[in-house]
């Protein structure tokens, strides 16, 4: 069995959380309740579904489109997971203000804030996020 660092670990959390948050809504049910179960079940705190649930929200908002995420039950990660996953590493350093070579937009004020919430919520430290030259997002919109 491969072994995970806590940084890995609470990533696939946040991804496990993001597929649930997705699906609960493909089928109508609270994506809120289904994803406040589950982060109960990896002894998160309270905070940890309303934050992720924000955040998911505000990058389909700010997206104007759904994210899409990968099979329920694959160890891969979709295109906008992984772009997710990017954001909750550079909100740290990108912050609302100053853009970059991956997030060349710079991330809105909610979406830093909420990315953050997700992060403390995780316990997720401090790290520095390559992407490459381009919006991490945009490699979804053209596949």
């Amino acid at each position: 069995m491969m072994q995970m660092d806590c940084d890995e670990l609470a990533d696939a959390i946040f991804v496990k959380l993001f597929r649930v948050w997705s699906a609960a809504r493909e089928t109508e049910t609270n994506p809120l309740s289904a994803t406040f179960n589950v982060a109960k079940t990896y002894g998160l705190p309270d905070h940890a579904a309303p934050a992720c649930s924000s955040l998911f929200e505000l990058v389909e908002s700010e997206l104007e489109r759904p994210l899409v995420p990968e099979c329920c039950c694959s160890r891969n990660f979709s295109s906008d997971e992984n772009a997710l996953l990017g954001v909750l590493a550079a909100a740290n350093a990108v912050g609302s203000i100053r853009a970059s070579r991956q997030i060349p937009h710079g991330l809105s004020g909610a979406i830093c804030w909420a990315a953050l919430a997700v992060r403390d919520s995780l316990g997720i430290r401090p790290v520095t996020f390559h992407v490459g030259e381009a919006c991490p997002f945009a490699m979804a919109e053209q596949a």
